[in-house]
């Protein structure tokens, strides 16, 4: 099924946005991730209408599944991911591909140092959609090599 186009006044489910965001180039997110972000507000969410019809009935909690993202959430929420770097042409790595990377040129770290050095300023790194994941670029890990070790 293709996605709606961006300017759609229809909200999108989950899975359309979904394929909406990696299309753009957000290669690491999936549906927990969009349902994390509806949960702590950073991706605005509405449930659909006929979930709204069946908890006037019931009086029930709505799911996950059955939100829908207005196209001005979406778009709000891309324009933030862009602004924060994390789509990018260069090459990211996690913090334990990080630590392997550095194993690889002779220095042996482990992936919590590189986690400390993330949340200390020492080395520079962005934060996936969630702001769970640490993501290194490889150009930045280099200059870090170069400057310190």
């Amino acid at each position: 099924m293709a996605a709606r186009k961006p300017n759609s006044r229809k909200p999108y489910t989950t899975n359309e946005a979904l394929k909406i965001l990696r299309e753009r180039g957000l290669k690491d997110i999936n549906l927990r991730t969009i349902q994390t972000l509806c949960e702590e507000g950073k991706l605005r969410c509405v449930p659909s209408p006929d979930v709204l019809q069946r908890v006037r009935e019931e009086r029930g909690a709505i799911k996950y599944k059955h939100r829908r993202i207005p196209a001005s959430a979406l778009e709000e929420f891309w324009a933030r991911v862009k602004k924060s770097g994390l789509v990018t042409d260069e090459q990211t790595l996690r913090t334990a591909e990080a630590a392997a990377y550095l194993s690889e040129r002779g220095y042996e770290v482990s992936p919590m140092t590189v986690r400390r050095w993330c949340d200390d300023g020492t080395l520079g790194c962005l934060r996936n959609a969630t702001g769970k994941q640490r993501l290194i670029l490889k150009s930045v890990l280099d200059d870090y090599l170069e400057r310190v070790l």
